[in-house]
């Protein structure tokens, strides 16, 4: 994948250096004309120095990633911070389950097998979907992001009709989840923009029904409601009953 987004990268380099090149021998013919066949042949007219400043602006706009020329002209040009998505490190992903368990319930969480709840939630959720895409514990690559290097990991990644982004919970009311959720749907904002592409966070929460937790999703509808609307947050329930508890608890 790593080489893949570079051969990109590299490949739209040239095609922005080619654009430039093609537009420079444009203008540079234009002024060559104007100086040598107009009929004020060798005087450095107007149109002349208007087609000077439009090379040079032309030249600069592919060197700096803001140029601006008071009100008249204002040029950005757009970096793609979102190149890829990478699998997370063992080491991540153990200081992230840390932090997880640190911050919830002990009630529920001292019980609760991590990766035994996972295991049962895809074998529900993915069942009868294409799964040839789907990866395990993927984050952004940091050099892409803008405001820091700190890895959000998410629990999983499927790209079908669209791509998702899957975080699964089995505990909403604490405020290391809340905060966690709003950076991932942050980021994948950001990357839907970059990359012009359909994507959402699909957060499947997993409902303890002995635990009466039920309530707590509301949370999540009212505070993410704006995500909800436009899409970006998408949330799936799966309740677990007392006779399925085994496939969670240790």
């Amino acid at each position: 994948m790593k080489k893949n987004s570079n051969i990109t990268t590299s490949t739209q380099r040239k095609t922005g250096i080619l654009s430039i090149v093609f537009l420079s021998v444009i203008i540079i013919g234009l002024i060559a004309t104007s100086f040598f066949m107009s009929t004020e042949k060798y005087q450095i007219t107007f149109p002349i120095i208007l087609l000077l400043c439009l090379l040079v602006i032309v030249v600069l706009c592919n060197s700096f990633n803001y140029l601006s020329l008071g009100k008249f002209l204002t040029l950005v040009k757009s970096d793609n911070y979102y190149g890829e998505i990478v699998l997370a490190t063992d080491e991540e992903i153990k200081e992230e389950n840390k932090e997880i368990f640190a911050s919830s319930s002990e009630t529920i969480t001292r019980r609760i097998n991590r990766d035994k709840l996972e295991k049962y939630i895809y074998e529900i959720y993915l069942k009868g979907q294409n799964t040839d895409t789907f990866k395990k514990n993927v984050k952004f690559d940091t050099q892409f992001d803008p405001v820091g290097v700190k890895p959000v990991i998410f629990d999983a990644f499927i790209r079908n009709d669209n791509e998702k982004f899957i975080e699964i919970t089995w505990n909403i009311n604490n405020s290391y989840f809340l905060n966690k959720l709003y950076v991932q749907l942050n980021k994948i904002l950001h990357y839907k923009i970059n990359k012009n592409i359909n994507t959402l966070l699909l957060l499947i929460f997993a409902n303890i029904i002995s635990e009466e937790n039920n309530d707590d999703i509301k949370k999540i509808e009212k505070y993410y409601s704006p995500a909800i609307d436009s899409g970006l947050l998408k949330i799936h329930t799966i309740d677990i009953y007392p006779e399925d508890e085994k496939y969670i608890y240790d």
